[in-house]
């Protein structure tokens, strides 16, 4: 691995629970598409199991590559809630959840515009 490839790697970390007393600061890697794609989709409320289904479905398709879904759901558990009612199973956002969609979203206001966007380069 070159330098380089490893401090591009540092700077796409990014903390969303600060270090306080004896518990460690919490960061996660800001680019995970797969991730940050479900945390929005979920963001809006809660999922009922079909529509994940569907969604899932659908970024697979549009990836093409396959997802794993109970491994993916259990590594990435912390960022979702999980419950279960009459009508099935629902996910909603965790808290920690809650601040990775708060950050995606900031990142995204905040996103500077590459060098040709500001020359003008390549618009049709």
């Amino acid at each position: 691995m070159s330098l380089f490839k490893f401090e591009n790697e540092l700077n796409e970390r990014v903390q969303i629970k600060r270090q306080y007393g004896s518990h460690s600061a919490h960061h996660v890697n800001s680019v995970a598409p797969v991730r940050n794609s479900i945390i929005k989709f979920v963001g809006d409320g809660t999922v009922t199991e079909k529509e994940m289904k569907d969604f899932l479905s659908k970024l697979e398709e549009d990836r093409g590559n396959t997802i794993n879904q109970k491994d993916w759901f259990d590594r990435n558990s912390r960022y979702f809630k999980s419950s279960t009612n009459e009508n099935g199973k629902t996910w909603s956002l965790s808290k920690f959840g809650q601040r990775v969609l708060e950050r995606i979203i900031k990142e995204k206001e905040e996103k500077k515009p590459t060098l040709n966007e500001k020359v003008g380069l390549f618009k049709f």
